[in-house]
């Protein structure tokens, strides 16, 4: 299962962008969201919405996500982190999912978005 996505978007101009990004099957996971050079977000939850600004802002522009899912739930080794956006020309939404062998055991989930 991938862990790793490079993906083109193509953005509305004139529309706001907006991410949507899940941690799933109650996992605890970290994330850290660049917009080019620049560190627009470094959390610790489980979701996140972040507004990216209006599509013509964006265009040209790489969007990098880092995220760290840890294996705390007893139930299920499977984790899972969503991606979706508002505000592209077609409805984008991917979901990338890694089962761990152990309990505790640490996935890394990389996502990067090139915006035209």
């Amino acid at each position: 299962m991938e862990t790793t996505i490079h993906r083109m978007l193509r953005v509305k101009a004139k529309e706001e962008v907006e991410l949507k990004l899940t941690i799933g099957n109650g996992q605890l996971g970290t994330t850290s969201v660049h917009l080019g050079a620049d560190l627009i977000c470094d959390e610790t939850k489980s979701r996140i919405t972040l507004s990216l600004g209006k599509g013509k802002n964006l265009r040209r522009k790489q969007l990098r996500c880092s995220t760290l899912v840890q294996d705390i739930n007893a139930s299920t080794n499977k984790t899972s982190v969503a991606y979706r956006f508002n505000g592209s020309y077609m409805p984008y939404e991917e979901k990338l999912t890694k089962t761990v062998a152990e309990e505790g055991e640490i996935v890394w989930y990389t996502a990067t978005f090139n915006f035209y």
